[in-house]
């Protein structure tokens, strides 16, 4: 069963993504496009559907395992640390930037302390899960690597995971430092950037307006659109969301990601995932919680349903 929206964290190539439920699934991944079919689709299904599963394995009668998440400081790698009465491991989950070369997909599995028995389930559904391929089980603490290549061409060369990592961390590094602002919200503002970067195709600098599709808008309703794409109406007005960023910064998950819309009356995050201060309904949810806590004060539960209209 897939997460709820705000369960998910990033990680990308600047050409793809794949979103991260903190139970340790990747339940969406689009190879080797932002508007590929996806190859892990349980995000809008199931597990049969197609997801990939690094986790310790479930305890018989015992506590469940912890996760606690966090990306590698200024950076799109994403570290969950797995507490267990018998020891801690790390999943370290990353996809090393590209400019020809095939995507990859990296995860990579350390021992921490003591000893911990990991489940690892693999299932490609290719067509947004409609093509069943294989099912791949194992147990081992080792890196593991997803690859894209065009069947035409020759299989790519095999990468070394740790050495891929390092690449990784000094790019995002390296790109970051470029950031010069250094003030309380540093942070936020910093993964915002990254955030804004990963959902940039890199051969033409387009930004997506989503890493997703077919997630509506209103739990229930019809809005369900293809944002894989670039919006130029979002693009136009990522200055006016980030005009009531503080607004914004408490509706964060875990991660520090954002989702479509928030939802004040059930106060959750809904719609496309993430949109990283980069869409219009951003701004709708920082007016929707202007507007819910303003009928609050008035005694009433009436929520202003007045859309952004960009002019």
């Amino acid at each position: 069963m897939a997460g709820r929206i705000e369960d998910y964290a990033i990680v990308g190539d600047m050409q793809s993504v794949a979103l991260v439920c903190r139970d340790g699934c990747v339940d969406w991944l689009c190879l080797p496009r932002f508007d590929s079919q996806a190859c892990f689709a349980a995000l809008l299904g199931t597990e049969e559907h197609g997801h990939w599963l690094i986790a310790p394995t479930p305890a018989v009668g015992g506590p469940a395992a912890t996760a606690t998440r966090r990306y590698a400081g200024e950076t799109l790698i994403l570290e969950t640390d797995w507490e267990t009465p018998d020891g801690a491991v790390r999943v370290t989950d990353f996809m090393p930037p590209r400019d020809e070369d095939p995507p990859s997909l990296i995860r990579i599995v350390d021992g921490l302390r003591g000893t911990v028995s990991m489940d690892v389930e693999v299932r490609l559904r290719f067509g947004y899960g409609s093509i069943l391929p294989w099912v791949y089980k194992a147990g081992d603490r080792v890196p593991f690597t997803l690859t894209y290549q065009p069947s035409h061409q020759d299989a790519p060369p095999a990468v070394d995971a740790r050495e891929c990592l390092e690449e990784t961390r000094k790019f995002w590094h390296g790109w970051v430092s470029r950031c010069t602002y250094h003030g309380p919200y540093r942070d936020a503002v910093v993964r915002s950037l990254i955030t804004l970067k990963a959902l940039t195709y890199q051969p033409t600098g387009g930004i997506v307006a989503a890493a997703t599709t077919s997630l509506p808008e209103d739990i229930g309703g019809e809005r369900n659109w293809d944002y894989r794409y670039c919006w130029l109406r979002d693009a136009t007005i990522t200055l006016e969301a980030l005009a009531v960023f503080e607004k914004l910064l408490s509706l964060r998950n875990d991660v520090g990601l954002l989702s479509e819309e928030f939802d004040p009356r059930y106060g959750r995050l809904v719609g496309n995932m993430p949109q990283a201060f980069s869409h219009v309904p951003l701004i709708q949810t920082a007016l929707n919680l202007s507007n819910h806590a303003e009928e609050h004060r008035r005694g009433t539960t009436a929520i202003d349903e007045r859309r952004i209209v960009p002019g």
